[in-house]
């Protein structure tokens, strides 16, 4: 079992446009689509039960792949494997960011 699992979903949400992380990330120049938005509200419910499924094994986490990408300098990459598509991408940016 993995020690740590990483979700590109929100992992809470408490009816308002945007958390306290959210803010932070937004200053730091990354664009976050509000929760108050219906196709983001439904992540973040399909995202809690999921975490609520998983922490039983392991720690859960929230990622933002796009800004985790960019901190970690791999937006670009190039190795054999690479994902054939932006769901495998963002996929590996969680496994990695975790």
């Amino acid at each position: 079992m993995p020690k740590c699992v990483g979700i590109d979903a929100p992992l809470s949400y408490h009816g308002e446009t945007f958390r306290d992380g959210d803010i932070e990330i937004r200053k730091r120049g990354y664009r976050i689509l509000p929760l108050t938005f219906k196709g983001m509200k439904e992540l973040a419910e399909r995202g809690m039960r999921l975490a609520k499924r998983i922490t039983y094994f392991s720690e859960v986490i929230e990622v933002y792949p796009h800004a985790s990408s960019r901190v970690l300098d791999i937006q670009d990459i190039k190795i054999s494997s690479t994902p054939k598509n932006k769901d495998e991408f963002d996929a590996l940016i969680c496994a990695l960011t975790a």
